[in-house]
């Protein structure tokens, strides 16, 4: 278990009281891998957490990227010709602290994109529910989720070089194909040439993150560890390792 998800429990970190002053992506002060300074500058990237229960918010780059692999659909926001909210379910990958996909060169996505629109993204990684009776004998209202969960909003881009196109799908058949069993796919490959050139992939450069984990942090500690025991025993989806995430924290506070 990462050490990053551990200090999630330590109320310094959850509820950081520089948390929405400007940064670069989006912890620290130095722009990391992928991301111009230029860039941050332009977009203003800010850690919001604006969530409304603080305790809950986490100021942490690495969550993203883990939320990210470990999420295999995530939901794009855009607002449709009739200003109406569309959610869009789709694949996409992390790479360079950007959000990719690939659809259609037509249509709505292609339109807001191209006129480098706003959009919004949202992804959720481990998730569990905790049943009310893990908790109280009759009161139905201690029944919860435990999750993590990420929201970014940010500026769409529709991607024209190949290579950038090569490397975000690569990227996507990494993730959602691990296992190998293809041609890489490099720009310079006259197999994806054709294909490379009618694919349109698009990319969100993020302007505001917020990151919300919740995984018992407003808990006692006996009360978390009884909840590990529980989702142990139970088996189901992520519950292991949610309970691992959850003893961890207990072992490291």
């Amino acid at each position: 278990m990462s050490s990053v998800r551990s200090r999630l429990f330590t109320a310094a970190e959850a509820c950081d009281s520089n948390s929405n002053s400007p940064s670069t992506w989006p912890s620290g002060n130095e722009t990391q891998a992928g991301v111009s300074a230029s860039t941050c500058a332009e977009f203003k990237l800010r850690w919001r957490n604006k969530v409304r229960r603080q305790e809950f918010a986490v100021v942490d780059s690495k969550w993203v990227a883990e939320i990210a692999q470990r999420c295999e659909v995530g939901y794009l926001g855009l607002e449709d010709r009739l200003g109406y909210p569309r959610v869009v379910p789709l694949n996409f990958v992390l790479l360079d602290e950007q959000i990719y996909f690939h659809g259609a060169l037509s249509g709505e996505k292609f339109e807001v994109f191209s006129a480098g629109g706003k959009a919004s993204f949202s992804m959720v990684g481990l998730s569990t529910l905790i049943p009310s009776y893990w908790l109280a004998a009759e009161n139905a209202c201690p029944a919860t989720a435990f999750f993590e969960s990420a929201a970014i909003r940010g500026k769409g881009v529709v991607v024209d070089q190949l290579d950038e196109k090569a490397r975000a799908l690569q990227s996507l058949m990494e993730k959602y194909q691990p296992e190998g069993r293809y041609r890489p796919i490099q720009a310079q490959d006259p197999m994806y040439r054709q294909a490379l050139e009618n694919v349109g992939v698009f990319k969100i450069i993020p302007h505001h993150v917020d990151l919300k984990v919740k995984y018992g942090q407003n808990m006692g500690k006996k009360v978390r560890h009884r909840l590990a025991a529980h989702l142990q025993r139970r088996n189901r989806g992520d519950d292991h390792a949610v309970a691992e995430l959850i003893e961890q924290s207990l072992q490291d506070g």
